[in-house]
Formats: C-alpha cells, sequence, structure tokens
C-alpha cells in the first residue's frame, strides 16, 4: 500500500535540536521524497527552539509561525502553541479572524498545533491551553484538532470536537500515564493519518509502520 498525498502536515518536532544545522540535513534526506511529490506543512514544536534555521529550512505563509492552507473542502489552521495564543495576543486574534472568514464551501476545520489539550500522556494540557485557546475552537466549531508533542496516538472526543493525539513520527515512544475521560483510542506506537473526504463526509485512517490499521473515524459536516 503506497500513497501519494496532495499535502503532508506535521504537528512540530521535525528535529530533536532546532540549532542543530546536522539534523536539519538528516531530516531533510528523510522528507525528500515525500517533498518531491506533496506539499509539506509543519509547524513549530518545543524542540526546534525557535531557532533560525527552521525558518530557512521552510517557506510558508503568512508569518511562518501561524497561517491557514487550505486543501480541497477542508481548512487547516495552523499554530504555534508554544508562542502567545491567549485572548489578546496577535495569534488568537489572527485566529478568531480566521474562524470568522471560513469560506461557505468549506466543510472541515481542522486546528493543528503542538501542545495536546486533552492527554493520557506524560504531558496534560502542559500550556493551558484549555483555557486560553480551546473556548474559541469550541465557540466557532472547529472540528477536528490535529497536535503531536505526546509520542504516541490518541484520539478523544469533547463538546464536538475530536482531538487527535498524532506525535509517532519516529521518536521514542511514551506510555500511557492517566486514565483520559474523553479518550475514544489510545496506541503507544509509530503512525500517520490519511485524511480523505467525500460529499459530506471526512474519513480518518491511521497506519501504523507495518501499514495495520490502527485506527479509523468519520465525521459529517456541520457546516
Amino acid at each position: 500500500m503506497t500513497f501519494r498525498p496532495q499535502a503532508v502536515f506535521s504537528t512540530g518536532d521535525q528535529v530533536n535540536d532546532g540549532r542543530v544545522r546536522d539534523e536539519w540535513v538528516i531530516f531533510n534526506e528523510i522528507v525528500l521524497p515525500i517533498r518531491k511529490t506533496s506539499e509539506f506543512y509543519p509547524l513549530l514544536g518545543n524542540h526546534e527552539r525557535n531557532a533560525d534555521l527552521y525558518f530557512k529550512n521552510f517557506q510558508l505563509p503568512g508569518n511562518e509561525r501561524w497561517y491557514s492552507v487550505r486543501k480541497g473542502p477542508i481548512l487547516f489552521l495552523m499554530l504555534d502553541s508554544n508562542w502567545l495564543i491567549g485572548p489578546g495576543s496577535n495569534q488568537h486574534a489572527w485566529l478568531e479572524k480566521e474562524l470568522l472568514s471560513v469560506p461557505p464551501d468549506v466543510k472541515f476545520v481542522a486546528a493543528v498545533f503542538h501542545h495536546p489539550i486533552i492527554s493520557s500522556g506524560p504531558y496534560p494540557d502542559e500550556k493551558n491551553l484549555r483555557k486560553r485557546l480551546l473556548p474559541l475552537l469550541e465557540k466557532y466549531r472547529v472540528d477536528l484538532v490535529f497536535v503531536g508533542h505526546e509520542h504516541v496516538y490518541e484520539r478523544s472526543f469533547k463538546d464536538g470536537i475530536t482531538h487527535v493525539t498524532t506525535g509517532g513520527g519516529g521518536a521514542p515512544l511514551h506510555l500511557k500515564l492517566r486514565q483520559n475521560p474523553y479518550g475514544r483510542i489510545f496506541a503507544s506506537v509509530h503512525h500517520f493519518c490519511v485524511l480523505r473526504t467525500a460529499g459530506q463526509t471526512l474519513e480518518v485512517r491511521v497506519y501504523d509502520t507495518d501499514m495495520s490499521l490502527i485506527d479509523e473515524f468519520w465525521l459529517k459536516s456541520r457546516r
């Protein structure tokens, strides 16, 4: 089984230390086949360490810290959860403006950032995003949240939003450390997610490195 996606999105931590040039050389060797055939949209994790090498390695929309990407009926809002993101910040104002002006033919809105809000792993709401960010996402009925930081796959559901932790890109895996009252599935496994749309339906399938299916779910458009 092979995939040739139109676009690939990362939830951050492309390298272990963004200040080390050699790590970016290795990273680019790994992702070169992907970037030859697909658009690639990363965001800042904590391991990039806000380094200039990150910004030199990519040419991204907007201010490159937060930006939006439209792919078919899905609008991806790429955020920087390391930066100021709560009410009163430039990023919060930008995000609300984007959410207020979602085109009518967009069927699904996905917010993508690094730090999880809902977690069974080692970093439960480390950035206090449940207070600083989640109310805005719920107010405007964002459909999906994709995050990383924890090296696991986890799917949760709370107040109309499906939260997906997809941090199993290659680093050593984390374990389940606590009960998550909103959790639907948890797997400590390297993996990737594949999104497809058909009409009013979004299909998400999650595969491990052996191409075994570890999760699948469908969302109906609420727009």
